[in-house]
């Protein structure tokens, strides 16, 4: 006789069984869950490699740092001279520069990822100056391109930051002069460009947005101001030079023939006798009997030109 089995006993089974079966399909789910979770963070992790070379500059090296994850692509070259202070300075500056870079990155909505280049050039080095450029250039795909340049000189033994005002004989009185034809050069920079702009825009400017600078050779002072940094950025770039000899008579101090050749101006100045003009003179015309010669002397300087060019 088969004995029959309660309902109540095969109800409770059932309920055994799903829970069973439930606890397993939770398991699964857990088990894939911590896999993808594994295989995700494998892919945000941070491969960043540390490295040097040596450069093409006499007495400097290049850092490099090469950092790829889900959502930036950086690489970084910077420079590490003999002088501690230097590279302090500048890892700093960089370190900054990319800390913002990485914030924004994390931030980035957009699915391409956000690049990063920073390089260097270095142009005067020696053992008195060394003038180096960090070009930045980022994208974080949003509305403007991160696309500077920052450069400075410095003194190659002590490691500080050597000024444009550094090489003025008289640094107040001198500035306003200095300043004047930097405008002179902004302006001619613009026109030449062909870009419509006020001389409003060059009202603002003070010296002190030129103190840093960069020194090409004996002969020439560079400014490589990218877009923006010093005057609107719907400009573009405004990078001009300053030849020594327009500014020589400023430069008359010891530092100053140290680093560039600057003639003693206020050494070479010499008396020249001359002789006056008169209505007898074979310098002037036989019929001239009532002529007004001009002269000048404490020449020739930056104005030179521009007065001949009036006579």
């Amino acid at each position: 006789m088969i004995k029959k089995i309660p309902k109540r006993i095969k109800n409770n089974k059932i309920i055994y069984i799903s829970i069973i079966i439930l606890l397993l399909l939770l398991s699964g789910i857990i088990f894939l869950n911590k896999i993808n979770h594994n295989v995700e963070e494998k892919h945000n992790q941070d491969i960043t490699k540390y490295y040097f070379k040596d450069s093409k500059y006499n007495g400097i090296s290049s850092k490099f740092i090469e950092r790829k994850n889900s959502k930036e692509d950086a690489i970084l070259e910077i420079p590490v001279t003999k002088n501690n202070k230097i590279n302090e300075f500048i890892n700093n500056k960089i370190q900054e520069i990319d800390d913002t870079f990485k914030d924004d990155a994390k931030k980035s909505t957009f699915e391409n990822i956000s690049t990063e280049r920073i390089s260097y050039q270095v142009y005067y080095n020696n053992d008195d100056a060394i003038s180096i450029l960090i070009s930045i250039k980022q994208d974080t795909h949003g509305a403007n391109l991160n696309d500077q340049n920052l450069f400075w000189t410095f003194n190659a033994k002590n490691g500080e930051i050597i000024k444009f005002s550094d090489f003025l004989n008289n640094k107040e009185k001198d500035k306003s002069s200095i300043l004047e034809i930097i405008k002179n050069k902004i302006q001619d920079y613009l026109k030449n460009s062909k870009k419509e702009f006020s001389n409003e825009i060059l009202n603002d400017l003070d010296f002190e947005s030129f103190e840093n600078i960069i020194i090409l050779d004996k002969q020439t002072i560079d400014f490589p101001f990218s877009k923006g940094q010093i005057i609107p950025s719907n400009f573009s770039s405004v990078q001009f030079q300053i030849k020594v000899s327009e500014i020589s008579n400023f430069l008359q101090n010891d530092f100053s023939r140290k680093i560039f050749e600057v003639p003693d101006v206020q050494n070479s100045k010499q008396v020249q006798k001359t002789t006056p003009l008169t209505s007898k003179s074979p310098l002037l015309d036989k019929d001239c009997s009532k002529c007004i010669a001009l002269t000048f002397d404490d020449g020739p300087g930056i104005y030179t030109d521009k007065l001949l060019s009036y006579l």
